[in-house]
C-alpha cells in the first residue's frame, strides 16, 4: 500500500514539474517581426528549428509574406536551413552559409520561397516576392514567465481519486 501511495505522489510531482514554454520575440527594425517557442527544459542550450514548438516570421512594408513552423518543417531546404539561438545568452549565433554570414535562413531549393538574414550588410531577403530589405537593428525579447494554469491537468482528478482510494484502503486494513 505504501508503494502505491508513493507512486501516486511521484506521478503527481512529475506532472507538476513538467517544463513550460519559453517564448522568444524578435524584430528586424521596420522590416519583419517574428517569434518562436521552445520547451524550458532546453533553456541554457543552443536551440535550432528542430527544438521549436512554434515559429513565425512576418514581413512588413514592401511585402507581407509570412512563414511558420509548417513551412520550416516542409520541403527540401538543403544547406539553406539555419537557426541557432543561444538560450543562455538570448542571442542568435551567426553561421557562414555559402560564404554569407547568416543569422537565420529557410530557403526552398528553387529560391521561390523562404527568407535569408545576412549579418554583414544587415538585410533580409524574402524570396516570396519581397526582395531585399535593409534593417538597422535586431531586437530580441524573451518571456520565461510561467503562464498561470487555471485549468486542472486532465490527470489531476484521476490522481486525486487514486490517492483517496489508497488512503481509504489503508484505513480499512488497519481496522
Amino acid at each position: 500500500m505504501k508503494k502505491l501511495l508513493a507512486s501516486v505522489i511521484l506521478l503527481g510531482a512529475s506532472i507538476a514539474a513538467q517544463a513550460s514554454p519559453i517564448n522568444v520575440s524578435f524584430a528586424f527594425t521596420n522590416v519583419a517581426t517574428g517569434s518562436f517557442t521552445y520547451d524550458s527544459s532546453l533553456d541554457g542550450t543552443l536551440i535550432d528549428y528542430s527544438d521549436l514548438s512554434a515559429f513565425n516570421l512576418t514581413f512588413h512594408g514592401a511585402t507581407t509574406s509570412s512563414y511558420d513552423l509548417a513551412f520550416i518543417n516542409s520541403g527540401n531546404f538543403a544547406a539553406w536551413h539555419y537557426l541557432n539561438f543561444n538560450s543562455a545568452t538570448d542571442s542568435f549565433l551567426m553561421n557562414n552559409i555559402a560564404g554569407y554570414p547568416t543569422t537565420m535562413a529557410a530557403i526552398k531549393n528553387n529560391f521561390g520561397q523562404g527568407f535569408f538574414v545576412r549579418d554583414d550588410g544587415k538585410y533580409i531577403v524574402d524570396y516570396a516576392g519581397g526582395g531585399t530589405q535593409s534593417y538597422q537593428a535586431l531586437q530580441i525579447s524573451v518571456d520565461r514567465a510561467t503562464p498561470p494554469n487555471d485549468v486542472p491537468l486532465p490527470a489531476t482528478p484521476l490522481l486525486t481519486a487514486i490517492g483517496l482510494a489508497a488512503l481509504a484502503l489503508a484505513r480499512r486494513r488497519k481496522a
